[in-house]
């Protein structure tokens, strides 16, 4: 995720939030890690495939809507609606049990 972002905390943010996409969606988590880091450089494109949310941006923004716009906007989303899955899920009975 450093690659993406160059900045701990924000990788670190993005780390967790890959985990959380892909423990709701059953994604792989490399693949999650990739398509976070992309869209926190403002690239959702490839999201949007699984994320109808994240499609037509230029629609939602505006056509002269920047990479850092889009990609808060990315982030907004994506920890509103995943964020905090993969801690809910060792939460959850199954979870606490090793497989």
């Amino acid at each position: 995720m450093m690659q993406y972002t160059n900045d701990l905390g924000k990788a670190t943010n993005g780390v967790q939030l890959a985990m959380d996409i892909a423990t709701q969606t059953g994604k792989g988590y490399e693949e999650m890690i990739t398509l976070v880091g992309m869209a926190m450089n403002g690239n959702v494109e490839r999201l949007g495939r699984w994320i109808p949310e994240l499609r037509n941006l230029e629609d939602k923004l505006g056509k002269n809507a920047t990479a850092a716009e889009k990609a808060e906007y990315a982030m907004k989303l994506l920890n509103e609606k995943f964020g905090g899955a993969a801690q809910k899920d060792l939460e959850t009975y199954a979870g606490k049990w090793p497989t």
